[in-house]
């Protein structure tokens, strides 16, 4: 039993409407209640049939934009986009009598590609999950304060627990990291390696935390371009002669090569538990 459904809402209208992806691969769409899973208007109560959060997936990370959903799948008769006429768009679940929401992904090879190890509302590939555990524990790696930060921004779908894991995980692997282990620091970082290991296991944490990283990944790049941009200016405003100005761009270079260093989206990196 899925407990997702993917939720369009129009411009200037009181409703949404609930996608619902068939097993033959046609949909059905249904007008319901602003963040709620009834059907609009109806006195019953009666709810929408909802997909696994894998079943949307599916559907929507190998599509190229937004347009080609509504191309593909949405009756113009319901709603044709047109580009500017959309609200809001988000795939929604009920937690505690509450409607909560993730992002949807579109032209996400790398998500699709993850759905082969994908059953029902788990995944198997403990490579990649290793992987995303190592880049929490890279001493070199700003990976967890970007889920932090993410998540005071409120751009965290991360649970709570999940977020606490990682954070104890990543005090563990710094103090270790930092030479001042001992034999309870072992035993709490294979602890929270082992508990974070199973609970990424949960199709939706990974998702969640396999985005933050391309976002995360995406940011360093972004930083690594500003600064050959701010090499570059500083190299062709100032004098080469100028032993001030040398030292800039060096330290600037070398600031650049740390960025060498760190993992691209696709690098799958070793994992394994520290030693008792």
């Amino acid at each position: 039993m899925g407990k997702y459904m993917l939720v369009f809402e129009p411009k200037y209208v009181t409703y949404q409407y609930a996608v619902y992806f068939t097993e033959d691969g046609s949909v059905q769409v249904r007008k319901i209640n602003k963040y709620s899973d009834t059907y609009y208007d109806s006195k019953s109560g009666k709810k929408v049939k909802k997909n696994l959060l894998g079943d949307i997936d599916r559907v929507m990370a190998p599509l190229e934009n937004v347009s080609d959903f509504f191309d593909q799948y949405i009756d113009h008769d319901i709603f044709r986009y047109s580009g500017n006429n959309l609200h809001k768009m988000f795939i929604g679940y009920k937690q505690n009598e509450r409607m909560r929401s993730l992002d949807y992904v579109v032209n996400n090879r790398e998500i699709f590609n993850q759905l082969e190890f994908v059953e029902g509302s788990k995944i198997t590939d403990q490579t990649r999950i290793g992987s995303l555990i190592s880049l929490m524990a890279d001493k070199e790696s700003s990976f967890v304060n970007f889920i932090n930060q993410s998540d005071r921004d409120k751009a965290c779908n991360i649970s709570t627990s999940t977020l606490n894991l990682i954070n104890s995980f990543k005090y563990c692997s710094n103090m270790l990291n930092n030479e001042c282990g001992e034999s309870e620091l072992f035993e709490e970082y294979n602890y929270f390696y082992d508990t974070l290991k199973e609970r990424l296991t949960s199709y939706k944490e990974f998702r969640e935390v396999f985005l933050l990283k391309q976002k995360y990944i995406d940011d360093l790049e972004r930083q690594k371009e500003d600064l050959k941009n701010a090499r570059d200016m500083l190299s062709s405003n100032m004098q080469t002669n100028n032993p001030f100005s040398q030292q800039v761009v060096q330290q600037e270079c070398e600031q650049l090569s740390l960025f060498d260093l760190l993992p691209s989206s696709n690098q799958v990196i070793k994992s394994k538990k520290m030693d008792k």
